[in-house]
């Protein structure tokens, strides 16, 4: 990569979902602003709602506080359960990351020591890590995994393969490129 961070928000705390309600999510997001002053470096424009579970009212929260895009994953390396050693984490990224792949890992010890691996092994498999202004500006699709299609059937999101009108322009699924 070009050496540049880009990061999500994930919020400030765990309590929001599909019912939360707008006034809610931006005192939610609000509440975790500090944490950018203090990285120096803002979350915006992109929001990864806890658990991926959001309904109206966060998506309108978060839009309303400049998080253009709420993203989603299709390789959970469960970094935060246990934790699990590093080369527990760098199996399942690398198992999991296929070209339009978002690996979702957390800020933790065992995460950070599995990032030599999970390069490596990416590398191995001919696929590069990204920045997500990348990812988006190389417009890959939304992966076929069951994760996916079961947003899909909910409404959650479009289908971009198929195309969906439109509907849902703000909610992009991009990832690892070759």
């Amino acid at each position: 990569t070009d050496g540049v961070l880009e990061v999500c928000s994930h919020g400030y705390s765990h309590t929001t979902g599909v019912s939360t309600t707008e006034a809610f999510g931006k005192s939610d997001l609000r509440r975790n602003a500090p944490w950018d002053v203090l990285a120096g470096y803002s979350t915006a424009p992109f929001y990864r709602p806890p658990f991926g579970a959001y309904g109206p009212g966060l998506r309108a929260a978060a839009g309303a506080l400049g998080y253009r895009y709420v993203l989603m994953w299709d390789v959970d390396t469960n970094d935060w359960r246990g934790p699990p050693p590093a080369s527990v984490i760098t199996q399942r990224a690398v198992g999991g990351a296929r070209r339009g792949s978002i690996i979702l890992m957390h800020t933790k010890p065992n995460s950070a020591a599995a990032f030599p691996g999970i390069l490596q092994g990416l590398k191995a498999k001919g696929l590069r890590p990204v920045g997500l202004s990348e990812l988006f500006a190389a417009g890959q699709p939304l992966p076929n995994t069951p994760q996916v299609q079961a947003l899909i059937a909910r409404g959650v999101i479009g289908d971009f393969r198929a195309g969906d009108g439109g509907r849902h322009p703000d909610i992009l699924r991009f990832g690892l490129t070759p």
